[in-house]
């Protein structure tokens, strides 16, 4: 089966087709404020390996994801009372992915008590996160090391050989990828990637 694409707002009128797609191990591509990323239950082994596949990612390399709400990164194994999530809070929705503590490490994240999360800044991809009620892992659509992929088109013939959906939003405008923080504690942070978003202004770094 090659990839077919569906039109972002037929997606959103037929979440539970989605939900039960993405929920039989399979993945999709979605439109982020970036560029097309490369979705997945990020609890679902095989579905995560998948990914890692698709794009030749290094192994022990783990993957980000989003979430609508504070409530799907809770649910990922992030303590509500960790010190730092409250302030995140009140800057997301962004494209701002901040490191965060889990009491368990899932496929996502690699063996490793830490994930790279965010919730988007992405309307449309956000009220898909909430009505499918699940996170999703979100790495660039692309070969590791290559250029991401800005037009759904593109996506496809990337996507060709696989069972997946390509969720057509459009061709997006060329855009770096989000900032990468991570708490480092007493109120400061440290920037791991600079991106699109302009933490500096919102929070005390190092």
């Amino acid at each position: 089966m090659k990839a077919v694409v569906i039109d972002f707002d037929d997606a959103l009128n037929r979440y539970s087709y989605i939900k039960n797609f993405l929920e039989k191990g399979k993945i999709i591509a979605v439109p982020t404020e970036s560029s097309y990323g490369l979705c997945a239950i990020p609890t679902n082994q095989s579905a995560v390996e998948k990914i890692f596949h698709i794009k030749g990612r290094e192994e022990t390399k783990p993957l980000p994801v989003i979430a609508s709400n504070i409530k799907q990164i809770i649910a990922l194994g992030c303590n509500s009372e960790w010190e730092a999530l409250e302030t995140l809070e009140k800057i997301w929705p962004a494209p701002l992915t901040a490191i965060v503590p889990i009491t368990t490490p899932i496929p996502a994240s690699k063996g490793k008590k830490t994930l790279a999360v965010r919730i988007p800044a992405h309307r449309k991809l956000r009220k898909l996160l909430d009505i499918i009620d699940t996170p999703l892992t979100a790495t660039s659509c692309n070969r590791s090391g290559l250029e991401p992929i800005f037009d759904p088109e593109q996506v496809k013939i990337f996507l060709q050989e696989e069972e997946a959906l390509v969720i057509d939003g459009g061709v997006l405008p060329p855009s770096p990828p989000s900032t990468i923080i991570e708490y480092v504690g007493k109120g400061k942070w440290k920037i791991l990637r600079e991106g699109s978003f302009d933490v500096k202004n919102k929070l005390s770094v190092i």
